[in-house]
């Protein structure tokens, strides 16, 4: 998908600037490889968001043990294991040993984007944002 989007940004490009000035060549040039950088980055956001909600789906279908939580990073180290293409998921810490993700913060990333799940103390609460938590 990647590759022909900029297989189609780089004929229009030739085309644009077939009949301008070597000025004018360039800075189309310029603000078309910014423009395909940018859709690029977005892609890549809009699946780490994916992967994030996926996660976030995972976590409020798991079948959970008493006393255990969606913050248990047994449940969240499960429910990552189970995502289709080995996604990269970091963020989930027990530094206190409680069994507990710390802070509740678990990020996904996909090539340059980056989405970030968040799960509320008592786990009955999870949102996903844009970006780096």
């Amino acid at each position: 998908m990647r590759t022909l989007r900029l297989v189609l940004v780089g004929a229009l490009t030739a085309a644009v600037v077939a009949g301008c000035s070597d000025q004018t060549q360039e800075k189309t040039k310029e603000a078309v490889r910014s423009a395909s950088s940018d859709l690029a980055q977005g892609a890549d956001t809009l699946a780490a968001r994916a992967v994030a909600e996926e996660l976030r789906a995972g976590l409020k279908l798991q079948h959970l043990r008493e006393g255990e939580s969606p913050r248990d990073v047994r449940v969240l180290n499960d429910v990552v294991r189970a995502l289709p293409g080995n996604p990269r998921v970091t963020g989930i810490t027990d530094a206190d040993g409680d069994g507990k993700d710390d802070d509740g913060k678990v990020e996904t990333h996909v090539d340059d984007g980056t989405a970030c799940l968040t799960i509320s103390a008592d786990g009955n609460d999870t949102n996903v944002d844009n970006g780096p938590c």
